[in-house]
């Protein structure tokens, strides 16, 4: 388990994230294939109240989950060197933080029903609860399968746990037509997630014992964790409070709309974060090097996210009541103005990167009281309106106050400057607002229906957007290393098929 026999040499380190990026995305088009199936045949199978109870109690989980984790998973990931004793110490942290959490749920259920005036919500908090030891069961392991590269192995797993938790949530709902399935889904996955981490990792952990040089990657965790909670508020608060005031009904509507934009964006970020941390923490000491690599990927990332979330917002209103069926048209103007923050979504969080891959603990916890403060007006700003008031106030702020902020703090120390996150920002953005217009000039003037014109739509999409792109200096040299980067994917399977046929 010592850092020389995990890490490879950082003359690798190029191959080894080219390998991660592809047998992670590949996973990761199952994955998100999977998250719309499951919004697609879950909302046609149950009702928007039952999301909507659901959605009451994940960010008690979610909040939960940060603590539970104190972001020891990431800081295993950065840090420097990991020995066996210092994984044991972690391991057990994480299941004394998992049991310290569970308990008071599983007593203090009740008062959540209470809050919500549904006594349903009782017996999901304790469900929940129960799921929080599960994950502490595997969150060690799972970290250092991160640490140690194994990117086939994980995009692997996550994606048959998204693919388990589906399938048993879809069976259930088609057999009981209850709330209960998308729980089960989720304990589904999860516990597919930490048996898979076991199986995978050479790590067993041994009796209970404290090592001293844990302290350097709690403190670390400790700025990760604060940034967390902050981030925590920011995404789930709005859900509270819409829950709080309008029913489960309204939060039903606003949660179907999340989850069919900004969950599949977190798909995506999620496991390509997996990917570059390693990566820029082992740069971090070779400042060109590191730059270099953070701008490539952040320019890969908008090129694959971008055009499609151009697509998505211009044709909603096509496009969900085709998917959801009519009775989820409400969540057409919801969808609509998330997507104003979902353009800008994809690149604000390769700030994480930066924060955790530099150990910015301490500014990483700062921005993160910035970003839950302004949101948190932004969601009472916009509550008065139901749902689609909640999610224009928070679309407007997250785009004219968060990004720059996030921006300024990134990069007043490190390798990457602040002109060059605005110059990838500039040439992507021009780009979506370019794809955005003609997608409307077209709908305006020919009448287009049917998966066919979609699809087309769709392709519209990405082609204004890459000739857009291409017409900046950062977009030739993104497009350029796309182009290296599919002739470094290509060239060793074409080598072997030309090896199998001589």
């Amino acid at each position: 388990m010592s850092d020389a026999a995990g890490d490879p040499q950082i003359g690798g380190l190029r191959r080894s994230a080219l390998k991660g990026a592809f047998v992670t995305g590949l996973a990761q088009v199952v994955k998100v294939a999977v998250q719309f199936g499951s919004v697609i045949v879950l909302s046609r199978l149950l009702a928007p109240g039952d999301f909507g109870l659901l959605a009451m109690v994940t960010p008690i989980y979610g909040l939960a989950s940060i603590f539970r984790d104190l972001g020891l998973s990431h800081a295993t990931v950065q840090s420097s060197e990991i020995g066996p004793a210092q994984s044991n110490a972690l391991f057990w942290l994480n299941i004394a933080m998992g049991l310290l959490l569970a308990v008071p749920l599983i007593f203090g259920a009740p008062i959540v029903g209470w809050f919500y005036g549904d006594d349903r919500v009782v017996g999901l908090t304790r469900g929940f609860a129960v799921l929080i030891v599960i994950m502490a069961a595997g969150a060690q392991q799972m970290s250092l399968l991160n640490r140690n590269m194994r990117f086939g192995f994980l995009a692997g797993l996550d994606a048959f746990s998204a693919l388990s938790g589906f399938l048993a949530a879809a069976l259930l709902a088609g057999v009981f037509r209850s709330y209960w399935a998308l729980f089960a889904g989720m304990a589904v996955s999860v516990a597919t997630g930490v048996v898979g981490a076991w199986i995978g990792s050479d790590f067993v952990p041994g009796l209970p014992r404290w090592d001293s040089r844990v302290g350097r990657m709690v403190q670390l965790g400790a700025g990760i964790t604060g940034y967390n909670v902050f981030t925590f508020i920011a995404r789930n608060l709005d859900s509270v409070l819409i829950g709080r005031v309008w029913g489960d009904a309204s939060l039903g509507l606003y949660d179907r709309a999340n989850r069919f934009l900004m969950f599949p964006l977190l798909q995506i970020n999620a496991p390509l974060a997996r990917v570059m941390l390693p990566v820029l923490a082992r740069l971090r000491t070779d400042g060109e090097r590191y730059r270099s690599a953070y701008l490539r990927a952040a320019n890969q990332l908008l090129l694959v996210t971008q055009p499609g979330i151009v697509f998505a917002l211009a044709c909603a209103d096509i496009l969900i009541p085709m998917l959801l069926g009519e009775k989820w048209r409400g969540v057409v103007p919801i969808f609509q103005w998330m997507g104003l923050a979902a353009v800008v979504q994809p690149f604000s969080l390769t700030m994480n990167w930066l924060f955790i891959s530099q150990g910015k603990g301490g500014a990483f916890s700062w921005f993160g009281a910035f970003n839950a403060a302004t949101c948190t007006l932004a969601f009472c700003a916009g509550l008065p309106w139901g749902p689609i008031g909640v999610a224009a106030a928070y679309s407007i702020s997250q785009v004219l106050l968060r990004p720059p902020m996030a921006f300024w703090m990134a990069t007043r120390t490190g390798p990457v400057r602040l002109g060059d996150l605005y110059g990838v920002a500039a040439a992507h953005g021009a780009a979506s607002a370019v794809a955005f217009a003609v997608i409307v000039i077209v709908r305006r003037s020919v009448a287009l229906d049917g998966i066919p014109a979609l699809m087309s739509l769709f392709c519209l999409s990405y082609a204004v957007s890459v000739l857009v792109v291409v017409l900046t200096p950062s977009g030739r040299t993104a497009m350029r290393e796309s182009l290296s980067v599919a002739a470094a994917l290509v060239s060793p399977m074409m080598g072997g098929v030309w090896a199998r046929r001589t």
